[in-house]
């Protein structure tokens, strides 16, 4: 992670096309699998968080910085 300048990061913030974004700690993201639906939507789901940390129809993955 240090060759893409995310080894400092303590989280990521993913945002969906329609505007909804959450924070999920860098200890987290090992719970999460990324996924293309049926349909083309790519979306993200987390075991063991709240329903709120997934999100449908994936924009962005950033640093929130």
């Amino acid at each position: 992670m240090d060759a893409v300048g995310l080894a400092e990061v303590d989280a990521l913030v993913l945002e969906a096309v329609d505007g909804y974004s959450v924070e999920i700690g860098w200890g987290d993201l090992s719970r999460g699998v990324i996924y293309i639906r049926d349909s083309g939507e790519v979306s993200v789901a987390f075991d063991d968080l709240p329903r709120s940390a997934n999100v449908r129809d994936l924009l962005r993955i950033g640093t929130g910085e």
